[in-house]
């Protein structure tokens, strides 16, 4: 049987709880309510931190860009002053090469058009007869008093054309009165006589033993001369005056003179290479703090310049943010990191402080001998007392400077990690907001040349853009030794190729350069126009762009300027990391460094040249020097004559007319022709404008000077083609990886495992 019943107590229940459903929306908005709250809030932050996220970005892309700016202007002043190092060398091939033996010879070259001069064609041929180095002249002493060589060009300085020793292999003596048969020595007549011509033989061998010091004097100057104002060349008025006043150093020796520009250039390598962790600051992070501690570190030789790179890249970025401190989405607590490099690889320059990380300029130097005539009395059968004759004195530089050039393994580059506190508005994570974000970049200068790598082979003795081979044996075959002796060279014609037989051996640059001297009646005309900007030269030399002429491309009006047409830029030449000092005789050393070499070398510069020398070097010497300098503002700025003669109308005019193959002065578009950077047409061919595959001569060239471009971590970490990188695979030297960090060690590890994603 079944049975059912209501429960009138559980009916009326049932009822009253159906009947109260009016909290349930409650509950509901309320949950809806903390949702959306919630989702705002989350919203609201990403926004804040996306927002954050991209100003720090900006910020830090700012400072790389910034700190790589630095360092292109850097880079850009290292070429200056290397091509100002090559135009030395230049300058001192036309005292040596030209100025010295010109006068001497019984032909000049040719005339300014290449012509050989009328009574020397028939005697000595076409431009080409030469093999040995196109002078187109016959020596004397090849023939008779060294028939063996070695056969370089050779300092034999004239004051009287009409008594011209150098063309001559000797001079005959003088026949003395023997006296005999009814004339007796004891006749007084006789007797006086006698004693005057021995009075003449005695003044003749004087003299005759007096042109070697002379000789020895002017080569000991053009290669080591410290006084500006010269005084050490006393014998003899040289109507061609070697040392043609010119506003800056250009009458300084060219070793000392080499020697003040790579102390000049060390100084920038130092900023180049500047290690904020070894500079006194302790770490390589700056901060608002440590900002202001970089004045305690200026003093000596060293100023707020030097640190140029860090304060840049800071403020950039400090700049870049919104203000500090204020308001919410605001960044605070500011940190810049500078991602420095390993410090292995390369070996170190010894005359710097911070180790090559960056940058490493790699010197170029050669072994290469020098000439000065000696003239010499010689007894035996048959010559009359007081003879002289001419040999030469080699003179033998173990390592001849000829610049620097950017070592291509390391990697020249800016990177930064920017760390910044900033508040959310919303935070679950307590710490009233606040979260710490970071943000990296990186970029690098590209796009001009420090110079040419001019020591291709280094394993070579023989360097065929340096130097140029003596002849050993009569006759114009080159000597194939390896120990022959070499002379410099420098190339100067777009076709030049081989010291051997181009640049300032060249028939044609001989006439044109002396041309210029007579056509004008101006003696500083010719360093002036041998160390002038060069058609080869071009791509490969980053000169200055500095041009006085309103309708000349590239003038740049903010450009300092000395005596209205040098330009001056600022590098010092006592080392920035050295005591502070006014002596100058630090660069002796350097000086002397390019003396050491074999025993045979050293014995070359000893003797009466060595006495010479040790008078030159003189602590009283360079004293002088550094007056001079000091009273010119030349401890600091460096001067540097317009590359392309707009500052001498008469001499840019006459480069026009002549010399479009030797001076990029006259060259069509000349302005152009020095720009290096963004140069399109660098290796390719362009028939229309006459422009040869893997030509340097394009038009479409850009700008002179360094650029800057943004690079990818990734490249940094990888490694692969650098800066001036003249071959494609080379690996770099300085990789982002630091392994030898120290305590930094695990802040860079966590620094590359964050740019890995």
């Amino acid at each position: 049987m079944y049975f059912s019943f209501k429960s009138k107590a559980s009916t009326s229940y049932k009822k009253r709880i159906l009947k109260d459903q009016t909290g349930q929306a409650s509950l509901f908005m309320a949950l809806f309510a903390t949702t959306m709250i919630l989702l705002f809030a989350f919203t609201t932050n990403i926004g804040m931190l996306v927002h954050a996220k991209i100003n720090l970005q900006n910020a830090a892309d700012s400072a790389a860009y910034a700190g790589a700016a630095v360092q292109a202007r850097q880079l850009t002043a290292a070429a200056y002053l290397n091509w100002e190092m090559r135009r030395a060398v230049k300058e001192f091939l036309y005292y040596y090469m030209i100025r010295s033996q010109y006068a001497a010879m019984p032909c000049f070259p040719t005339t300014v058009t290449g012509q050989i001069i009328g009574p020397c064609a028939s005697a000595f041929g076409t431009p080409s007869g030469d093999a040995r180095h196109h002078f187109e002249f016959k020596d004397p002493r090849e023939t008779i008093n060294e028939t063996n060589g070695p056969f370089i060009p050779t300092v034999c300085i004239i004051f009287d054309p009409n008594n011209n020793y150098c063309q001559k292999a000797g001079v005959p003596g003088i026949p003395e009165f023997q006296g005999s048969g009814s004339f007796g020595v004891a006749d007084p007549i006789v007797a006086a006589v006698k004693n005057a011509t021995n009075q003449i033989i005695d003044r003749k061998i004087q003299d005759c033993l007096g042109r070697t010091d002379i000789n020895r004097q002017f080569l000991i100057a053009w290669l080591f001369n410290l006084d500006p104002n010269p005084i050490l060349l006393t014998v003899g008025n040289d109507s061609a005056d070697p040392f043609p006043f010119t506003p800056g150093l250009e009458r300084v020796g060219v070793l000392p003179r080499m020697a003040i520009l790579r102390a000049r250039i060390d100084n920038i390598e130092e900023a180049l290479n500047l290690d904020l962790s070894i500079e006194g600051l302790g770490s390589v992070t700056l901060t608002e703090s440590a900002m202001g501690s970089f004045r305690g570190l200026v003093g000596g030789n060293k100023t707020l310049d030097y640190f140029e790179r860090p304060i840049q890249a800071y403020l950039s970025a400090k700049n870049n943010l919104p203000s500090v401190d204020k308001d919410n989405g605001i960044f605070s607590e500011v940190e810049l990191t500078e991602l420095l490099p390993n410090r292995g690889g390369a070996a170190q320059n010894p005359n710097l402080k911070n180790p090559p990380t960056l940058v490493k300029f790699n010197n170029i130097y050669t072994r290469a001998s020098f000439a000065n005539s000696r003239f010499e009395t010689r007894p035996g059968s048959g010559l009359d007392r007081g003879n002289c004759f001419q040999v030469r004195e080699i003179r033998t530089i173990p390592r001849f400077p000829f610049g620097i050039t950017k070592d291509p393994n390391v990697l020249t580059y800016y990177a930064v990690r920017l760390q910044a506190k900033t508040r959310l508005l919303f935070s679950p994570f307590g710490g009233n907001g606040i979260v710490t974000l970071s943000a990296y970049s990186a970029a690098k200068p590209f796009g001009s040349r420090i110079g040419k790598d001019l020591d291709p082979t280094p394993s070579s003795d023989f360097k065929p853009m340096l130097v140029a081979r003596g002849k050993l044996v009569q006759g114009d075959s080159l000597a194939s030794s390896a120990f022959a002796n070499r002379f410099p060279n420098v190339l100067v014609s777009s076709d030049d190729y081989d010291a051997e037989v181009a640049g300032f051996a060249r028939n044609g640059h001989l006439g044109y350069i002396r041309g210029a001297m007579t056509s004008y009646n101006r003696a500083d005309y010719g360093p002036r126009l041998a160390g002038a900007y060069a058609p080869w030269e071009i791509g490969y030399y980053t000169v200055p762009a500095n041009f006085q002429t309103p309708d000349a491309m590239g003038l740049f009006e903010d450009n300092p300027t000395y005596y209205g047409k040098y330009y001056t830029q600022s590098a010092g030449i006592f080392p920035v990391n050295g005591s502070i000092s006014n002596d100058l005789s630090f660069l002796r050393d350097r000086v002397y460094q390019n003396l050491v070499g074999s025993i045979a070398d050293e014995l070359t510069l000893r003797g009466q040249f060595q006495a010479f020398l040790d008078a030159v070097l003189s602590d009283a010497s360079w004293a002088n020097l550094f007056n001079y300098m000091d009273s010119t503002d030349q401890v600091r700025n460096h001067y540097i004559p317009d590359p392309l003669l707009n500052d001498e109308p008469d001499l840019r005019q006459y480069a026009k007319l002549y010399g479009s193959r030797y001076t990029v002065a006259g060259m069509d578009q000349d302005q152009r022709r020095q720009m290096t950077s963004w140069n399109n047409q660098k290796t390719a061919a362009d028939t229309a404008l006459g422009i040869q595959p893997e030509s340097e001569l394009g038009l479409d060239i850009g700008r002179s000077g360094y650029s800057v471009r943004f690079i990818s971590f990734d490249s940094l970490r990888t490694g692969g083609r650098t800066t001036n990188d003249p071959e494609i695979g080379v690996d770099w030297t300085n990789p982002f990886d630091r392994l030898d960090a120290g305590a930094a060690g695990p802040r860079i590890l966590d620094d590359i495992s964050k740019l890995k994603h």
